[in-house]
């Protein structure tokens, strides 16, 4: 976006355009699951019904978490990606 924060439609074309296809690629399931801060630009409906109709489980942590979970990015979630 302008200001260089994500935005609602921003938030959706990457679940679309981004996220989504690469996903697909590499999904061993059914569903796939994707981990999102708590901020407003991936809670609206919109992002809820590309979820539903793709197999993905939002996984929503409270906003300014992920921070303070980043090392496990390198352990226990690695093999998760």
């Amino acid at each position: 976006s302008s200001n260089g924060w994500t935005i609602d439609e921003i938030g959706l074309q990457w679940l679309q355009r981004t996220s989504d296809p690469y996903a697909k690629t590499c999904t061993k399931g059914k569903y796939r699951m994707v981990v999102l801060d708590g901020r407003g630009s991936r809670l609206i409906p919109q992002f809820d019904h590309c979820c539903t109709q793709n197999n993905i489980i939002p996984v929503r942590m409270p906003a300014h978490l992920l921070h303070l979970l980043q090392p496990l990015d390198v352990g226990c979630f690695a093999v998760l990606k």
